[in-house]
């Protein structure tokens, strides 16, 4: 149930910092209300492998960063954060409590999975933004467009079992020039291959969403980012 306060805000959407704690002073990271981040949209998700971890793990769309947490089991600590994610997603049927600590990891709109200041972006090798992508990529077959049972197949990934997921596209091109979407060319014409404008390289992001959940994370991101970006004149 919503609860407003005097200043208008849902507080129930919202998490509220310590007076005590001094804010970042960088314009990426501030928010519309000092003192007040707003919880723009959390994530449903579909399945856990640990009934406990479960109820710890969530995925936040923030006014100025998304937020994560994914429970990770302890035989999988030391292992790289990648690594450990996957291995507690397929190969953990059941833990107690105490056999998993948290994974969270929190990036800002400029950061992460956004950032375009490193040496491939500075080099022009690649270009364009990273943009999120929700479900799986769809396929054409002789002019004709497939079927979504036929793209969760060409996919390998189907979620009805395994969840919706959401994954993102690095850049637009590479190499100077190369696409990283389909075109005639990499379809051969319509004949096989990923509909013109599909992405061809895509990075993972977050899964075990909700069936359905994953447009709506993606829509949330997108919203949210382009908020941002008025609100501290960034890109």
């Amino acid at each position: 149930m919503a609860t407003i306060d005097s200043n208008g805000v849902d507080t129930s959407k919202t998490i509220m910092l310590s007076p005590g704690d001094p804010p970042g002073t960088d314009v990426a990271i501030t928010t519309e209300r000092p003192g007040i981040i707003r919880v723009l949209h959390s994530a449903t998700f579909f399945d856990y492998p640990c009934a406990s971890a479960s109820k710890r793990r969530y995925f936040r769309v923030l006014e100025n960063g998304i937020e994560q947490n994914v429970p990770i089991c302890s035989c999988f600590k030391h292992a790289p954060p990648a690594v450990a994610k996957c291995c507690s997603k397929y190969f953990t049927c059941c833990c107690m409590e105490c056999c998993f600590y948290d994974l969270i990891e929190k990036s800002y709109y400029d950061r992460g999975y956004y950032d375009m200041r490193d040496c491939l972006h500075w080099t022009m090798l690649v270009q364009g933004a990273p943009k999120p992508f929700a479900g799986e990529v769809k396929h054409i077959f002789c002019c004709v467009n497939c079927s979504q049972g036929c793209n969760e197949c060409m996919a390998c990934y189907f979620p009805s079992k395994c969840g919706d997921r959401v994954r993102y596209v690095p850049c637009e091109t590479y190499c100077c020039c190369c696409s990283t979407r389909a075109n005639c060319f990499s379809n051969c014409f319509g004949l096989c291959g990923p509909r013109d404008g599909e992405p061809l390289v895509l990075l993972g992001f977050e899964d075990c969403l909700a069936v359905g959940e994953a447009e709506r994370v993606v829509a949330a991101m997108i919203n949210a980012r382009t908020m941002w970006s008025k609100r501290t004149n960034s890109h």
